[in-house]
């Protein structure tokens, strides 16, 4: 797949319980799902995604989590239909970073979170 097309990713997946999420590209229209997702995420998973204490996302971090460029910064939202609505329950990205050492070759950031109730699945 060309790194253009990561852009209209989207394809269903079946969870380990038999429930169905869609995986699909991140885009800047995500924002409200975002924070979202971040605010049903507990304090502890929040710890452990920013080894520290964070009660929210300030618009220069949902641009930056939102408006990729899918070559050096790719992000996939789990997205489950609730009630008749999306919801983001899980989101995961990389970002290519420069490896320290020139034999080491490639190298990237790697995050995922994961709303509580969902997590398991």
């Amino acid at each position: 797949m060309h790194p253009g097309d990561l852009r209209r990713y989207a394809e269903p997946a079946i969870l380990r319980d038999g429930g169905s999420i869609l995986v699909r590209a991140v885009t800047p229209e995500d924002k409200p799902l975002l924070l979202e997702l971040f605010r049903r995420l507990s304090p502890a998973s929040v710890r452990h995604r920013v080894f520290g204490v964070k009660r929210g996302l300030s618009e220069k971090e949902l641009a930056y989590l939102t408006e990729l460029d899918f070559v050096k910064h790719v992000g996939l939202a789990a997205m489950l239909r609730e009630r008749g609505q999306e919801r983001m329950i899980g989101i995961g990205r990389y970002h290519r970073i420069h490896a320290a050492a020139a034999d080491v070759g490639p190298a990237a950031e790697v995050a995922f979170a994961v709303v509580d109730e969902h997590q398991g699945r």
